[in-house]
């Protein structure tokens, strides 16, 4: 036999041997499991406690006596007398009104813009101050709107009612955690300054 036909065998007995430990190896990792009782993983164990419980029965109590009907007393009739007292106007306790944790006597701003100032009243350099009362519904949406104050001009006037007509909201009043239609009064502030 020549070195290479001597080589090339003992290269074939190492790959044989290589398989045959690698084929081994598998065996025995798939074996282990097999080997080993089955063993249950329990993710709810719940454990129960006696917790001593104290019982009391109670007979209820019984309701108060009543009260014994008043005695009869036979009056005199007594002499009638030409000066009569004054009586003085009584006092009567008011009750203290009950609030809710919400009741606010009249409407708030939840949110707003500044007015929009119109490009042609800023150009011909108009300026004032809008005082206006708006009804603000149970939604807290304004409903109607009243000029109470005019800038002097119509232009920044309804400049600012349509402001808070689309872009304000509002909190309603609200009384006794119910909600009620009212009046708040805005005014436009150094919005029409310049």
């Amino acid at each position: 036999m020549t070195d290479n036909h001597k080589r090339f065998k003992k290269d074939q007995r190492q790959q044989a041997l290589a398989w045959g430990i690698t084929v081994g190896i598998h065996l025995i990792i798939l074996c282990i499991p097999m080997l080993k009782p089955e063993t249950t993983l329990s993710i709810n164990k719940t454990k129960h406690y006696q917790i001593p419980v104290e019982i009391m029965i109670r007979k209820p109590s019984p309701p108060p006596p009543k009260p014994a009907p008043p005695k009869k007393t036979i009056q005199q009739p007594k002499k009638k007398t030409t000066k009569r007292k004054k009586t003085l106007p009584q006092k009567t306790k008011k009750t203290p009104a009950i609030s809710y944790p919400n009741d606010q006597s009249q409407p708030s701003i939840l949110s707003h813009i500044t007015p929009v100032y119109p490009k042609s009243a800023l150009n011909e350099g108009l300026t004032g101050k809008v005082v206006v009362d708006f009804t603000i519904n149970t939604n807290g949406k304004p409903i109607k709107h009243k000029l109470i104050k005019s800038s002097g001009h119509t232009i920044l006037d309804n400049s600012f009612i349509q402001t808070v007509l689309r872009y304000y909201t509002f909190k309603p009043k609200q009384e006794k955690g119910e909600k009620k239609v009212a009046i708040i009064r805005l005014d436009s502030g150094d919005a029409f300054e310049l």
